[in-house]
This record gives C-alpha cells, structure tokens and sequence, in this order.
C-alpha cells in the first residue's frame, strides 16, 4: 500500500490551517494509501523520508519560510494543494515548477497541464445537525475574518431593502495573519470597524448581532444551521476559492452568494445575488445546496485523489523508499512574499470585474442567450462621455445572457463595417453631438435593427422632449428621472469594481479631480480646507480634456494656478498634477485620500456627473455640494453636503451614507438592469 506524509501549516486561527485540516482528514478516508499527518514551521522541519509522496499544504503567508526549489532533493512524489487559484491560473501565489504534481482547489479549472488536477473543495463529514424550526423572525447568517472585501455592510443593506425585521449575525474572529496588517487600513481595530460600520448601515426593525468567537469547523456547521438563510455578498478580489461557504453548504440551509469569483464554484449550483434576490434564495436554494453536499463529499475527493496517485504509481514504484529524515530548507527569499504579492495583485485584480467572465453559466433562473449587441463610441480618449462607454462596455462583456461588442467608430463606413462584421441583434450608441458628430437620423434609419442612444445630458426636460427621430431608445443614466416619455429607459449608475487596500494617511488627505473648467469648484475646495484645518494636504487631479482643453491653455493651467494662489497656511499642502490617469490609477489615486471633495457650480444643471461612481469605488468619505449634477446622491441618510456638515463630520461618518449605493449601483446590478432592457426590446415588450 502506499504510504504518504501530508504537511501543514502550523496551527493558527488561519482559513489556510483549515482547510489543511479539512484536505487531509478527507484524504484519510481512502484506504488505497495511507497518510500521516505533520504541521511544519521554520523551527520545525525535519521529517521522515519513509513515504511515496509528501503532500504540503503550500501557501506562502505561513509557509514562505519553505525554500521550495530544493524540494528535488526530496526523494517520492512531491504534491501540492493550491489554494489561492486565479482564474484557470494556479500559480499566482505559487511557485509554477517545483512540485511534481499541483492539485488546485477550484473545480471551475481548465488548463492544459499534466502537472494540474482539478478537485473540488471537500465538505465536512456529515454531522447530526439539531432539528431546525424556522422562527418568527428570519435569520440571516454570515461570518469571515475581518478583511477587506467581506461585504458585511452589503449584505446589511441587502437585508434593508427585502425585509421590514430581521436579525443578521455575523461573526468575524479574529485573525493570525489578517489582524497585523488590517489595522492601517482605518487606523483602528478592523474587526472592531466593521461590526460598527454593519449596526450604523441597519435600518430600524433590523437587529445586527456581531459576535467574534472563532469557532470550529464543526461548531460553524451547527451554527449555519440555525439560520434562516446563510449569505455572503463578498466583493473581494483576490485568487482562490471562499473556504466560508464549505460549513454553510454542509449544514444544509438555503445559501445566497454573490457575483464574486471568490464563488465561482458556486455558481453552476446557484444563482446569485442580485440576479436572485435573498428571498428567492430562501425560497429555491436549499436543493441546490443538497446537490453540492453530494458532489462534493469527502470520500469523492479522495477518490479523485486516488486516481491521481494511480497515474504517478509507476513513477513512486520505481523509487524506493529511503530510510532516515530530511531537514526541509530554509530561505529568506520567500519571506513577505504574500504582501508581495497582494501588493502585485490587488491593482491586477481590481482591473477585473467581480463576475467571472465566460464562466459556467449561473443564471439557472433564465435561459441563456448569445446574441449580440453591439456599443459604439468615439475615439477621443480624454474625454468623460469616452470613458462612460468604455466602464460600461468593460462591465456589459461580462454579462452571460448577451454578447456586447464595443466598437470606435468615426464614420459611417467604419459604423457599417462593424455592423456587417458582427450582424447584432441591437445597437447602443455611446452618444454625445460633439463626441460623435458625423452620426445623423438618416445614418441610424437606414438599419432596421433597435438603436438605442445613451442621453448623457439628461434632464428631466430633455427626457420629456426626447424624440424617436434617430433613435428607437433613449438611455437615460439619472436614477432620479420620472418616466413620462415611452421612448425613455432609466438605466442605473455604474460603480466600478475596487477594492481599496491603501492604508488610511496619517495627516487629513483631502482629494478632488476631473477637468479643469472653472465651474469643477477646485478654488472651494482649497479655501474649505483651510477654513477647517491647520494642518492638511490637498491633492488635485486635473487633467486635460481632448475635446475642448487639449493643451489646458484654456481651463485646466489657469485653474490650478488660482488654487495656489489661495494657500494662505503653512500648514496645508497642495499637490495639483495634469496627468491622464487610467481607470485604476484613479481609483488608488481616490482611495488613497481621507475623503473626497466635490464642489462644482451650484448653478451647473445638466447631466449626473460621473466622478461620483469613481470617489463611490474606493470606499472613502464623500463630500459633495447641492449642485444638480449631484442629484442622485443628494440625500443620503446622514446628509454628505457641505450645507449640512462640515468635512470632520462628513469624514467621521465614514462610508455609512454610501453603502446602499454600493448595491444598487454595483456591476452585477447594472449588467442586470441591461440584460432586463434588452429582454423586453428584444420581445416587443412596452418599457
């Protein structure tokens, strides 16, 4: 029989612990080989050489003590379990040759490699769970270490807007590896912060119980059980698989996920939120729930495990056994590797949505469809209606019930080639008459296929008055807008997806930007600041705008030059730059600040100004003034407007005022609310 050694890490109130823990006990349900088990640590790591194989649980937070490209001294097969797996890439946060043999966690995996196996996560043995009876009340249960991306005060203002009384319990214990380094994301205790921030974001009849008892994995399950529903609204970006869910699933009680790839495992079984509402998932997802208990038992992943060690046999079988102990080694280069790392990636991986893109289909509620639409813009860069069709492009190719193609077009023959090439079912036209001046009714009317315009500078007025002339739909991004005009769609805002892991500056940051016209209010801001601080830095983002400022002799230079002419304290420190950022340079440039400012003309009465979804993002304190422009997040609960409050009253708020935006304007959401637009244009159906 073979005989095997599986290494762990050391002990820890640690999620990769765990699920060392979880492999090797479901491992040890074979009995095709034999396993032992060893935790490892840099003063502990010396072990037997008696074995076939050796199987680590690699991560290179706890184990990055390991020099793992000596591991070819070490006689048997030599096996890894990966954890953090990206998209069809387990080698994020793994060294991609030396291991024999990689077994990723993540079933959703395809990659073409002899090297790579793709297993499940194992769930817990079945436990004798207490009879559950539903209460009057619903209980809605989540839990997780205190990180960032949980998504605790989403699923607070999830529960808000579906439920007149609920109680919510989440539990978040406290962390080995997480605690060290969370705490300059607020300057303060993180657990702490995120318990105040959840019980701030409850509307009353919602009772919020915050707990932070580490618990094993047993006693999760049979916590789990008691709830009415187990929900996690995760918008972390980060590679691997979400090991919370392993005791939800095993208790067997209806489950609600997020779109975040953090559950890609999840969504071939359910639907998720908000494409099901936490109702539904009351309602439907328990069978679902049951069906991943089946495939993913214990005693299936060992089988798995089985075959893979019966396509090496011949390898193991040709190596004998050696006797005495190997002393595995020790180096400094891995060391820090995991902040490294998440340093490296977390820009990356901000770059990408929050929905998997081509993954198994999740949307078991409906049918899926292929058919394509396509989305037209222009090719002047620095321009704000240039970057709205982009973001929204960006989010709408993520969508699984529709192909959305972006296309730059600059005429009509390019405009006709693109139509020709990709024959879609519906046109969006990113619109602007400066933008886009070449496109005319008789362009749009000789294609009889739906076009549909985004109206950028949407009024209720120009709603009203919109017309089908050159367009069969207007597009209309203003949440605020009464439909009258049965030509007129409200569409929703777009927050683009961020996960803000800068640390929160030491002195008062207090950040702005967008184009240097005189009405953006950037001379308020400086004179705000010192009006309210004696010691503060300001920075400004003022970049050129290609339409009508290309060289910012115009606005932009003049504009900053008024700024400082305004700094009276030595005290406050101004920093204007001129750069064209991309999108995820603004957002850190945003989330680096302490809040963000904007003070545009309080007579300015146009279209929904677009840097709000930006400064939204990062996650940050807003201020904003009642210009109209600001319509749509004028009346928060508490008021974020300089009429109403000061800066140190908007920044102690923090983000409570933002988090029902947050859900209602997050990717998932908007690529739904288009997906419904396109259903109905597509069926005939009166919008």
């Amino acid at each position: 029989m073979l005989r095997g050694l599986f290494l762990n890490t050391s002990k820890a109130q640690c999620s990769i612990y765990e699920s060392g823990r979880m492999i090797y006990e479901a491992l040890s349900l074979s009995d095709y080989f034999t396993l032992d088990y060893k935790e490892i640590n840099q003063d502990n790591r010396k072990i037997s050489v008696d074995y076939d194989f050796f199987a680590f649980n690699y991560h290179p937070r706890p184990m990055g003590w390991l020099n793992t490209r000596h591991l070819s001294k070490l006689p048997g097969l030599k096996i890894t379990f990966v954890l953090e797996v990206a998209p069809n890439n387990p080698f994020v946060l793994c060294p991609s040759n030396d291991f024999d043999i990689y077994c990723a966690l993540d079933p959703t995996l395809k990659i073409n490699d002899t090297r790579i196996f793709s297993f499940p996560r194992p769930l817990e043995p079945p436990l004798v769970l207490e009879n559950y009876s539903e209460p009057e009340i619903p209980v809605i249960g989540s839990f997780g270490f205190a990180t960032p991306g949980k998504g605790f005060e989403l699923l607070i203002d999830a529960v808000n807007r579906e439920f007149d009384r609920a109680i919510v319990r989440i539990n978040i214990p406290q962390g080995t590896f997480a605690d060290d380094w969370t705490w300059k994301l607020q300057r303060r205790d993180y657990t702490e912060y995120l318990g105040e921030l959840c019980n701030h974001v409850a509307k009353k009849g919602i009772e919020v119980q915050i707990t932070h008892e580490y618990m094993t994995k047993a006693q999760l399950i049979q916590w789990c059980s008691h709830n009415t529903l187990n929900c996690f609204l995760y918008n972390r970006n980060q590679p691997g698989l979400s090991a919370t869910t392993d005791q939800a699933i095993s208790s067997g009680r209806p489950l609600a996920v997020s779109t975040n790839e953090t559950f890609r495992h999840i969504h071939s079984y359910i639907t998720p939120y908000p494409f099901r509402s936490l109702l539904d998932s009351i309602d439907k997802s328990q069978p679902e729930v049951l069906r991943m208990q089946e495939d993913w038992a214990p005693i299936n992943f060992a089988r798995a495990f089985e075959r893979l060690l019966k396509n090496q046999e011949i390898f193991m079988t040709s190596k004998k056994r050696s006797k005495g102990t190997f002393v595995l080694d020790k180096n400094d280069y891995l060391q820090g590797l995991f902040d490294r790392g998440r340093k490296i990636l977390s820009p990356l991986l901000n770059r990408s949505s929050n929905i998997p893109e081509r993954s198994p289909n999740f949307f078991s509620d409906s049918e899926s469809s292929n058919g394509k639409i396509l989305i037209i813009s222009h090719k002047e860069k620095q321009c704000g209606v240039y970057q709205y069709g982009l973001n929204i492009s960006e989010a709408l190719r993520k969508s699984k019930r529709y192909e959305f193609i972006y296309c730059e077009c600059s005429d009509k023959n390019e405009l006709a080639r693109a139509i020709k090439k990709f024959c879609p079912q519906v046109i969006i036209y990113n619109y602007y008459p400066v933008t886009m001046p070449w496109l005319d009714a008789q362009i749009t009317r000789s294609y009889s296929i739906p076009q549909l315009g985004i109206m950028h500078e949407v009024t209720q007025e120009e709603a009203d008055n919109a017309t089908k002339e050159m367009f069969d739909f207007h597009l209309c991004p203003d949440p605020t807008l009464i439909v009258r005009n049965p030509s007129v769609i409200k569409t929703k805002r777009l927050i683009p997806p961020y996960i803000n892991m800068i640390n929160l500056p030491e002195i008062p940051t207090i950040g702005s930007f967008g184009f240097g016209f005189r009405d953006k209010g950037f001379e308020r801001v400086v004179e705000l600041v010192q009006q309210e601080f004696d010691i503060a830095h300001i920075k400004i983002l003022m970049p050129f705008n290609d339409i009508v400022d290309s060289k910012g002799k115009q606005h932009a230079l003049a504009t900053a030059k008024r700024c400082r002419s305004l700094v009276k304290k030595s005290g406050i420190k101004l920093h204007i730059s001129h750069d064209f950022l991309s999108k995820n340079d603004l957002l850190d440039f945003l989330a680096s600040n302490t809040i963000n400012v904007f003070l545009y003309d309080i007579t300015k009465n146009r279209g929904i100004s677009s840097t709000i979804e930006y400064a939204l993002a990062v996650q940050r304190p807003l201020a904003i003034n009642k210009c109209g422009m600001f319509r749509h997040v004028l009346n928060t609960t508490p008021s974020i407007c300089i009429e109403d409050s000061n800066l140190r009253e908007i920044i102690s708020q923090g983000i409570v005022p933002l988090v029902p935006f947050y859900n209602e304007w997050s990717e998932a959401a908007f690529i739904y609310n288009y997906e419904q637009i396109i259903d109905q244009i597509l069926c005939g159906n009166t919008l």
